[in-house]
């Protein structure tokens, strides 16, 4: 007995009875908290990654959960350079390993080149910014070495506007990499999308709330226009759109939620239709599984329906009577994380018809398109489509028949896959501007 008492225990195996202890401890005091999911995910990292006896790297996060794809890494294109002067470029975000950096990337897709890089090294910016948020810590969780650029807006000179996943400022980098805050008195998140006068259309979060709900880090998302110069056009508070539109029971009537409406596009509509009138903003809400079609001029309710989509991303607006959903086909399962059902899908709904349509259901099924959460698409002329798959790290554009066009692994030089960060499809003309800067810039460090 004295003898297994005093027995010498290797350090890892403590090290591991520790970890399990903390996990089985948050999971008792906090069983009911949304939160915990955030806590198991990280530690489990931890745990995944123990066996490398690997020091723990700051980008251990950005990897996805399902390491797929093995043996592809980067580009694969199914055509010649050259011989699609149809399809314009491609704004590329990723993390970089080898510079311990997010980076976006400039890739022409008929020549098939990289035509600019922009890194960002956001650290000397969070020195200094003085703001303060219950959300997030910019200096932990979004340092240089765990920041992914997302969503990126860019301009014809060059600039990108930008925001780290999560809640962060939004951000301008000009060509070289130099980064400023755009908007440090707020925190933003999910889409960036700009309408025809320049403005930008962006989630954030109200801090302090302006509505009670009961939960002490009730996430009071709004809607948020923003001018070229940042100063905030309009801004409503999206909980405070149902309560003043007769809808509050679809949030007051839910059980107890820190995040009941999870705001995650804002859609302009940039031009008058049958059913919309250019001004008009779609909403994707992800917690609710609804979109809405909302007139901020009137602040009136058009048009709203939850369902058949299931915790959706991405509403865009195909003509003047179908709009584009990314339907994540994500369910609640009682357990962190939920599951897909098979694959995610591409919705399209008419207006004229109040029809819902699949397309693209059985290549989906085919490539094995799968996104738990985020995830985007565009369709492409007039029967590709482009998608990111951004919890697995793929993006790709296929054809109606499932033929890949091209196909982009985020693998890295750790040969790990690293999640994606809202890349986006940029049309030629602007490529091309921003081609004949590039060739003009003089930057130190790249």
């Amino acid at each position: 007995m004295e003898e297994f008492l005093y027995k010498k225990i290797p350090i890892w195996i403590v090290s591991l009875g520790a970890i399990f202890l903390i996990i089985g401890t948050i999971l008792f005091a906090n069983h009911y908290r949304n939160r915990v999911s955030l806590v198991v995910d990280n530690i489990k990292q931890i745990i995944f990654h123990f066996h490398d006896a690997e020091i723990i790297d700051p980008s251990v996060g950005l990897r996805t959960k399902e390491q797929r794809f093995e043996g592809e890494k980067g580009f694969t294109f199914n055509y010649m350079p050259g011989t699609r002067p149809d399809l314009g470029y491609l704004l590329l975000n990723r993390y970089d390993r080898d510079l311990a950096m997010g980076v976006s990337e400039l890739i022409d897709l008929n020549t098939q080149e990289l035509i600019h890089q922009w890194h960002f090294d956001v650290d000397p910016l969070w020195e200094q910014t003085d703001i303060k948020t219950n959300l997030n810590d910019l200096k932990t969780n979004n340092n240089t070495k765990r920041f992914i650029p997302m969503h990126d807006i860019l301009l014809e000179n060059g600039n990108l506007i930008l925001r780290g996943q999560g809640y962060t400022p939004l951000l301008k980098s000009d060509l070289c990499s130099n980064l400023t805050i755009f908007k440090d008195d707020d925190l933003y998140h999910h889409s960036i999308e700009m309408d025809d006068d320049g403005n930008l259309w962006v989630p954030k979060v109200i801090e302090p709330k302006t509505v009670e709900l009961g939960t002490v880090n009730f996430h009071d998302d709004a809607i948020t226009q923003i001018a070229p110069d940042g100063s905030i056009l309009f801004e409503k508070s999206v909980v405070q759109i149902f309560k003043d539109n007769d809808m509050e029971a679809l949030v007051f009537g839910e059980v107890e939620n820190d995040d009941p409406i999870h705001l995650n596009d804002i859609q302009p509509v940039l031009e008058d239709g049958p059913y919309w009138k250019k001004g008009d903003v779609f909403l994707s809400m992800r917690n609710q599984s609804m979109l809405m079609l909302y007139r901020p001029s009137t602040n009136k309710v058009l048009w709203y329906q939850q369902g058949p989509w299931l915790h959706q991303h991405d509403v865009d607006i195909v003509n003047d009577h179908v709009i584009e959903v990314f339907d994540n086909n994500h369910i609640s399962t009682g357990i962190p994380g939920g599951r897909v059902k098979g694959s995610s899908q591409i919705d399209l709904y008419n207006f004229q018809t109040k029809t819902l349509s699949k397309p693209f259901k059985d290549v989906f099924n085919k490539l094995d398109i799968h996104t738990e959460t985020r995830g985007r698409s565009d369709l492409v002329g007039e029967n590709e489509l482009f998608v990111e798959e951004t919890n697995s790290g793929r993006l790709l554009q296929f054809d109606t028949n499932g033929s890949i066009t091209w196909q982009h692994i985020a693998r890295e030089s750790d040969n790990r896959v690293y999640s994606g960060g809202w890349s986006r499809l940029i049309p030629r003309e602007l490529g091309d501007k921003v081609r004949e800067k590039v060739k003009d810039v003089k930057c130190d460090q790249q």
